[in-house]
């Protein structure tokens, strides 16, 4: 119960038979007696409140759990977003090496049925994004891998970006319910990319010989926000950034160098 200066009625729920009361509040120059009738009604109040708690009643856990629906449905018609968490990471312990250019594939297999609609896309939008803006400082592409694909966009995206690092990112497990995902746990696998010519032999043209080696990984779990394309975007790219900040923290590429 707040009480705030001033002569004004408003209503207040508490339990019992007779269920509505209110109390009195006093603006700034209210009169004596209005401030007398005030305390008196404040005072009236806190003995029907007495009452009602030694009745065996369950409306306190009714205006509880009220409360918290009302925090919930708030926290939604917000676009409130919940903070993906990092679960673990390991490093392979090789030295940091100069990132120049970046390679980052998300695969969105994941969200491959198309019941999911444009939600699980904007998520994986998001996603990537997220990494983007996390390594700012580096050029950087993402490439989707589309389950409903016919051709795999990575081998020409690392022949067009000749990237010093790939990010690849994907699911290792998820929860649903209705068959829809509505938590996962991600992987981000790190690898330093070394390029070899090969020259032309038995009328097959020259081309380029990629070797990915792996030097780092880790794993964040968080919901997949399937409700709006709007929120679905925001949790996608809280979790990109999440895995684009952990990355910088773990010291296994050299940033900024070809910025």
């Amino acid at each position: 119960m707040k009480f705030v200066t001033g002569c004004q009625w408003n209503t207040q729920w508490l339990p019992g038979p007779r269920r509505q009361i209110g109390h009195w509040q006093t603006f700034p120059r209210a009169t004596k007696s209005c401030r007398v009738r005030a305390r008196e009604r404040l005072r009236h109040i806190e003995r029907r409140r007495r009452q009602s708690d030694k009745r065996p009643t369950n409306g306190g856990a009714m205006r509880l759990l009220r409360g918290f629906t009302a925090c919930a449905v708030a926290a939604a018609l917000a676009g409130c977003v919940i903070q993906p968490d990092l679960l673990e990471q390991n490093s392979a312990g090789a030295p940091p090496t100069a990132a120049n250019r970046i390679l980052v594939v998300v695969d969105s297999r994941l969200f491959g049925n198309p019941p999911y609609g444009t939600e699980g896309r904007a998520y994986m939008s998001g996603l990537g994004s997220g990494l983007q803006h996390a390594l700012a400082d580096v050029p950087s592409k993402v490439v989707e891998v589309d389950a409903m694909a016919f051709t795999n966009p990575v081998p020409p995206a690392l022949q067009a970006l000749q990237p010093s690092h790939a990010i690849r990112v994907h699911t290792v497990s998820d929860l649903r319910r209705a068959d829809v995902p509505i938590h996962a746990t991600w992987q981000m696998d790190v690898s330093s990319v070394t390029t070899a010519a090969i020259p032309a032999t038995e009328g097959k043209p020259a081309g380029t010989r990629f070797t990915l080696k792996p030097i780092y990984k880790a794993r964040a779990e968080g919901d997949t926000c399937l409700d709006s394309d709007g929120l679905a975007y925001q949790c996608g790219e809280a979790m990109g950034k999440l895995l684009g900040d952990t990355l910088r923290a773990a010291h296994v590429m050299q940033f900024g160098a070809g910025a």
